[in-house]
């Protein structure tokens, strides 16, 4: 027996794609979609499908986005924590460095563009650092700046 598509699927799968992007955004849950697909093909398994049919990839969105609820409500904002611990932790060291140096030094280039801004907003926010930009001969720098207490 091999699982297949269903030729129907493909308004299911637009819609996965978004919710993996809404996913993506959170940055608490990872692969999502690979995810969705495999609990898809669980369901299917379990429902004796020959291949993988809307209403299993409904419910496989339904179970991920529970998933998703559950995680979000126990762990909250930990990564983001982490995330912003590790950043003051570093300017506490050197309290000046520019956002290149921070995504680099400190996270070895593992962090989007987005997720990085979206941290340093919250700090900026929460009074903890300050973003002063500088300009350069070509694109202006942005420099993190830990605030005094």
């Amino acid at each position: 027996m091999s699982l297949q598509h269903s030729p129907d699927d493909r308004i299911d799968r637009r819609v996965l794609q978004a919710i993996a992007g809404a996913i993506k955004s959170i940055e608490t849950v990872n692969r999502a979609e690979a995810q969705v697909i495999r609990l898809a093909l669980i369901f299917a398994i379990l429902s004796l499908h020959t291949q993988i049919e809307r209403g299993d990839l409904q419910a496989a969105i339904a179970f991920w986005s529970y998933c998703q609820d559950s995680a979000l409500y126990i762990f909250g904002g930990e990564q983001t924590d982490r995330r912003k611990a590790k950043i003051l932790t570093v300017l506490k060291t050197q309290p000046r460095l520019t956002r290149n140096e921070i995504r680099e030094q400190i996270f070895q280039k593992h962090i989007t563009s987005d997720a990085l801004t979206n941290i340093l907003n919250e700090l900026v926010k929460e009074q903890l650092i300050e973003i002063i930009i500088e300009q350069t001969g070509g694109a202006p720098r942005q420099v993190v700046i830990l605030k005094s207490a």
